[in-house]
């Protein structure tokens, strides 16, 4: 789900997502929410641990340690689909 949020960016900045736009016939959002997934994939950050960070509730630090331990102990195997259901 899409939530409305405020950004503070430079002219420059704002000038050039502003052409993309255009030339790409899509939102901003759209261009900065591409641009993220590209950015995480590209630097091999986890994107699983980013995922379950955005729909997780708050948890404390030393649940917080847990958490990034057993994520960062994944493997590609681990990600890995097993099996599919289809509901």
């Amino acid at each position: 789900m899409n939530k409305r949020h405020n950004l503070i960016l430079s002219d420059e900045t704002w000038a050039i997502l502003n052409e993309l736009k255009k030339l790409q016939g899509t939102s901003i959002s759209a261009i900065i929410e591409k641009t993220v997934h590209t950015y995480l994939e590209a630097n091999k950050y986890n994107k699983l641990y980013f995922d379950l960070l955005s729909i997780s509730p708050f948890c404390n630090d030393k649940e917080n340690e847990e958490l990034n331990n057993s994520l960062n102990a994944l493997t590609e195997d681990d990600l890995k689909i097993a099996r599919t259901i289809e509901l």
